[in-house]
């Protein structure tokens, strides 16, 4: 079935304002979002609101575990907030300074934060803090890998970060410049980060730098596939980038203004992108346009079931697309 003829099957919630962020649980059946409305949003495959959480400001930050029981979200009013799966308030913790970014173990025991007081946190599953470490600015992005042993991180002091657990840095790699994204694999053992210097860099769980990739602009976005043989890139210079894990580009496609996020389902088979020309696009690896939807304003946010079958984006037109 062509995109065209499968967009009856997009559903969208409305909320009141711009929804930055979105994530989605393994099976597709548990959809969280943050808004500019400073609302959190829960949703089932269906796109019907299972529950919402009012904070005091945007969220832009919100991970579900892969079975959809924990929920992690980030609120620029400095908390970040745990709740399981039926929307019970478990813990919030209070930071110096506004969240940026959260992610979260396949169990959901493992949760990792940055914030704007420079600082990466990890949490248990029930919000007790474990350990907390102080970059050089502010934290951009953080990264769990599925299994809880790595947790990775972006900041604006231009480095990527890696640490165990424990609260150990095990490496740190200097970029060109800030660090927006950073992705993990299932193992932690494959680590990529996207920089503003324009680079895709892609390490080992070493620290050895396997390669880089130099774009045309800076680079917002990139996901890793459980495995790490397939790493998704997306740059200011509107193009969608797909690699596999030696380096060598596989496919590029072109889109109308920033590609500002990517998301690789686990199984590595599925690419979804957000554009600010308006638009969410969906590929199989092989660089297919399986199908694309224009939503009301710029795409702030995609995330993909790890089968790839759920795709949820988050538009500036204040909706919550579901395509499935």
């Amino acid at each position: 079935m062509t995109a065209k003829g499968k967009e009856a099957e997009i559903k969208a919630f409305q909320t009141g304002d711009g929804v930055r962020i979105v994530s989605v649980s393994a099976d597709g059946g548990t959809i969280a979002a943050g808004s500019d409305d400073a609302g959190i949003y829960v949703l089932d495959r269906s796109g019907s609101l299972l529950w919402s959480h009012r904070t005091g400001r945007p969220v832009y930050a919100v991970a579900v575990s892969a079975g959809g029981d924990t929920i992690a979200a980030g609120s620029y009013d400095c908390r970040i907030y745990f709740f399981d799966r039926s929307g019970r308030l478990l813990r919030s913790h209070e930071t110096d300074l506004l969240v940026t970014c959260i992610s979260i173990s396949a169990d959901g025991g493992t949760i990792a934060a940055g914030s704007c007081d420079a600082r990466v946190y990890l949490f248990d599953r029930s919000g007790r803090l474990l350990w907390s470490y102080e970059t050089g600015a502010s934290v951009w992005s953080v990264s769990v890998s599925a299994d809880g042993s790595m947790i990775a991180a972006g900041s604006d002091d231009t480095r990527v970060y890696l640490f165990d657990r424990s609260g150990t840095l095990l490496w740190s790699h200097e970029t060109g410049d800030l660090v927006p994204s950073v992705s993990v694999s299932a193992d932690g053992g494959i680590i990529a980060a996207g920089s503003v210097d324009r680079k895709v860099y892609l390490f080992d769980r070493s620290g050895r730098l396997l390669w880089s990739y130099e774009t045309g602009a800076p680079v917002w976005s990139v996901s890793v596939s459980a495995d790490g043989s397939t790493i998704a890139a997306g740059s200011d210079d509107n193009t969608i980038y797909l690699f596999n894990r030696s380096g060598t580009p596989l496919w590029s496609h072109e889109t109308g203004k920033v590609v500002h996020v990517v998301a690789v389902s686990a199984n590595g088979e599925k690419i979804a992108a957000g554009s600010w020309d308006r638009s969410i696009y969906l590929f199989d690896r092989s660089g297919r346009l399986l199908r694309s939807h224009q939503a009301g304003r710029l795409v702030y946010a995609v995330a993909v079931s790890a089968d790839g079958r759920v795709i949820a984006a988050g538009s500036r037109d204040a909706k919550i697309y579901l395509l499935t």
